[in-house]
């Protein structure tokens, strides 16, 4: 039903690239010490009279990612006073964003979308060539590559690069709020 360049020119739209960020302490008798994970996603949200647009994306992409309905309780919707349940959202995570990557790098974006899927393409190759091991440093420049991503992000939940240097530079004392 869609061609490259609807999907190219939708996406510049409604389309969103980021990387999740998750964190883990564990304590082991006086040694704590830190666990990360970092999860690509592209997502695209839609009103439900537009679940059939996403269906459509979704063959489009040959199958990858998931839809499903948007969190009742999500604060995205309430700070907007939107009703989350009238949307549902395209979701591709992990290993599957390597369909998404190939797309746009042969389609490219031409709006500020383009940086955002520029930062993530070299996000996505840093996590891909460190399998799952991470240095203080690894960790830091996903950070701050993730930060050039949303540099207007303000929610006090957003784990920044400078809060990640905060845990790293307490000397072994992680700053355990900074992870809430």
């Amino acid at each position: 039903m869609f061609n490259k360049d609807w999907i190219v020119g939708f996406v510049e739209g409604e389309g969103s690239f980021c990387i999740g960020m998750h964190f883990a302490v564990f304590k082991k008798g006086n040694y704590k010490s830190l666990s990360s994970v970092f999860t690509p996603k592209f997502s695209i949200e839609l009103h439900y009279k537009d679940l059939y647009i996403l269906e459509e994306i979704r063959k489009f992409f040959n199958g990858a990612g998931k839809i499903w309905k948007s969190p009742a309780n999500s604060l995205h919707y309430k700070k907007r006073n939107i009703k989350a349940s009238d949307h549902y959202m395209y979701y591709v995570v992990g290993e599957q964003c390597e369909k998404i990557k190939i797309f746009f790098i042969n389609n490219p974006l031409f709006s500020s979308k383009k940086v955002q899927f520029a930062v993530w393409c070299r996000i996505m190759d840093i996590l891909k060539n460190k399998n799952l091991s991470y240095s203080k440093d690894d960790i830091l420049q996903i950070a701050k590559l993730r930060d050039e991503m949303s540099p207007n992000r303000r929610s006090s939940k957003y784990i920044n690069h400078q809060k990640i240097l905060e845990i790293f530079n307490s000397k072994g004392k992680f700053l355990l709020e900074a992870l809430e």
